[in-house]
């Protein structure tokens, strides 16, 4: 099973470089932020070393439809590929696990996909987000000066079809048959596109809602494929340091995110050579929750 890589980006274009060249040699796709300038160093960093592809870009606001945007531009370049699955990283992503393992996990997908997803209400997302509900009901809007959207109430805003709402992580691994439905249901339903370009944070629940109340709701694995440092609390991740190394090689993530030292991932490089023998976190999921799984077995098995 051969991997595609779609990159969403706007700053440090070092490491942005870095991921690509360790993502190689299976296709790549970049998006950089409209409102970044970095797309020249990056270039000049990358030379001309095939296998690399720059989307069509879009400005990505925190917290606005722009991510999904972007997100969209890289599902439908890779579906002009070979390859059998999508994976979404950001350019502050590294792998923890040689290429090959990855691949050696996709096999045994066996054409699932992985997308965190839950139904609102979220339990995480009660206690600021009412379960998620929040970020749906009121029409959100970029106003000049201020970074977080406005939220502006006319009504009590749903999910148009009945669809029933669900949210997890931006970052995603996407098999090319719950990619092109994606695609299909973008062109065949502008009025959800519309619905979502006015909610807040709509790349943790655009993707999940549509597929989540598609017939592929079965071949979703909920869980990450990234290693997140939250030790110092909040909702954010923490930048990963030495410190974290260990926990993250141990998680079995096929990624971590986010890092800002060149240094680190010296380390972590060295820490992949010899492979990385732990399971990934979606197979203790998978194990006996999934109808028909039948890919686990005593090596792997968590």
């Amino acid at each position: 099973m051969q991997p595609a890589f779609i990159i969403s980006a706007y700053h440090r274009p070092d490491l942005l470089a870095r991921l690509v060249e360790a993502l190689r040699p299976h296709p790549v796709a970049i998006h950089i932020d409209k409102k970044s300038d970095i797309r020249p160093n990056v270039e000049r960093r990358l030379g001309s070393g095939p296998g690399v592809t720059f989307l069509p870009r879009h400005i990505c606001h925190w917290g606005l439809f722009g991510h999904v945007e972007a997100s969209l531009e890289g599902l439908r370049w890779f579906l002009g590929t070979p390859c059998d699955y999508a994976i979404l990283l950001t350019g502050q992503c590294y792998p923890l696990k040689p290429l090959t393992d990855i691949g050696r996990d996709l096999a045994d997908l066996d054409g699932r996909s992985i997308l965190e997803h839950a139904a609102f209400p979220k339990p995480e997302w009660l206690l600021h987000d009412e379960g998620g509900y929040r970020r749906l009901r009121s029409f959100y809007v970029k106003l000049p000066l201020r970074q977080a959207p406005k939220p502006i109430k006319l009504w009590d805003r749903h999910v148009p079809g009945g669809l029933h709402p669900y949210g997890g992580s931006s970052y995603w691994c996407l098999s090319r048959a719950c990619a092109a439905t994606v695609m299909r249901e973008v062109e065949r339903n502008p009025g959800l596109v519309r619905f979502f370009r006015r909610t807040l944070i709509p790349d943790e629940m655009f993707f999940q809602t549509l597929l989540a109340n598609s017939p592929h709701r079965d071949d979703l694995i909920d869980a990450r494929i990234h290693y997140l440092d939250f030790s110092a609390g909040g909702s954010n991740p923490a930048i990963i340091q030495d410190k974290a190394l260990a926990a993250a090689m141990a998680s079995g993530a096929w990624f971590a995110r986010k890092f800002d030292d060149p240094a680190v991932l010296d380390r972590v490089d060295r820490l992949r050579e010899g492979g990385n023998p732990a399971p990934a976190p979606w197979r203790r999921l998978a194990e006996g929750r999934i109808p028909g799984w039948s890919k686990m077995d005593s090596k792997t098995a968590v």
